[in-house]
């Protein structure tokens, strides 16, 4: 696997940059719960934990998901799906997105934008980068 390296300086502004764009999410909204049908903190699921289960049924996984009670869910991968095939599973279902691992890559040069828009249209605020290359 090819990693890519980069200054602290670059990390910083593009961390700064990708936090720009996902503004919306002010200190008065970030646990809004109501949007998730609830008036506390809403339990979401890691779909990694499930994440066999997403290979062979994602739909069905999700479905099933979403009659525990959850109202949530964080992607573990999107399993050759667009965002908008995503936002209407979930719709359908009744759950939102609250995060999603990505790799740096993701954040870094052209790829940026496509990741927020992307995770726009998913509806997902918060982008986790569960690791950094050891570089």
């Amino acid at each position: 696997m090819k990693t890519q390296s980069i200054s602290r300086r670059q990390f910083i502004k593009t961390s700064a940059a990708a936090a720009a764009g996902f503004t919306v999410a002010t200190p008065a909204n970030l646990f809004a719960a109501g949007e998730y049908g609830g008036n506390k903190i809403p339990f979401a699921l890691q779909l990694y934990s499930v994440r066999n289960e997403c290979v062979k049924d994602l739909v069905g996984t999700v479905m099933a998901v979403g009659k525990m009670g959850y109202r949530a869910v964080e992607f573990a991968g999107y399993h050759g799906r667009d965002a908008r095939t995503l936002r209407k599973l979930l719709d359908d279902v009744g759950l939102k997105c609250c995060g999603t691992p990505i790799a740096l890559d993701t954040l870094l040069g052209d790829n940026l934008p496509k990741t927020i828009e992307f995770n726009d249209t998913l509806g997902n605020q918060f982008l986790i980068v569960p690791s950094l290359p050891g570089k």
